[in-house]
């Protein structure tokens, strides 16, 4: 191995070098373990803690009411199909906007007594096409359009079909569709 020096000051400076060593080590270690535990607990905290006052917000300022007063004018099964569903809902310019997981997305516009929806997913994901399927349903009951959107899939050609009520068209990898009606109750 390695040999000890024999005199004691050489004995005594090697033992408080490596003393020295190994505080070093574990004051390095335990601010390192420290620091993490900070930024874990801050971001964890800070998650929460908006995520309360969001919620706060809402319950005490009616956040969200505009929402619940414009999805008021669609059909009753489109409301119930929005509310059901786990959209990422919000208001802008008289417009519900609507995602869900970058897959799906949307809005529907109120304008001189009517709503219109547009609708744009990708076909890749099948839930996707199904959850389109589903609120063209609830917004106009139509086997039409249901019909056509199924039919351009199946056929992988880029193409619109127009309805009575709007259109459906398949571009590249996505599905848009666009269908209007009456309000439900006048703005």
């Amino acid at each position: 191995m390695f040999l000890l020096p024999q005199d004691t000051t050489s004995m005594i400076l090697l033992l408080i070098a490596l003393g020295l060593i190994v505080f070093s080590v574990r004051a390095m270690l335990r601010a390192m373990y420290k620091k993490a535990k900070r930024a874990l607990s801050k971001r964890y905290f800070a998650g929460l803690i908006s995520g309360k006052a969001l919620l706060i917000g809402t319950l005490l300022l009616g956040g969200g009411d505009d929402v619940q007063t414009l999805l008021r004018h669609t059909p009753s099964p489109f409301q119930q199909f929005m509310l059901a569903s786990d959209f990422d809902l919000d208001v802008k310019d008289n417009r519900i906007l609507f995602s869900k997981d970058k897959a799906i997305s949307g809005y529907v516009q109120f304008e001189e007594q009517r709503a219109t929806v547009f609708l744009t997913a990708e076909i890749s994901y099948p839930q996707s096409v199904q959850t389109v399927c589903e609120a063209v349903n609830a917004f106009a009951p139509s086997a039409q359009a249901v019909s056509a959107i199924q039919e351009l899939i199946r056929q992988k050609v880029n193409r619109r079909i127009p309805l009575p009520n709007g259109y459906v068209e398949v571009n590249g990898s996505n599905v848009k569709v666009q269908l209007d009606r009456p309000l439900a109750t006048p703005l």
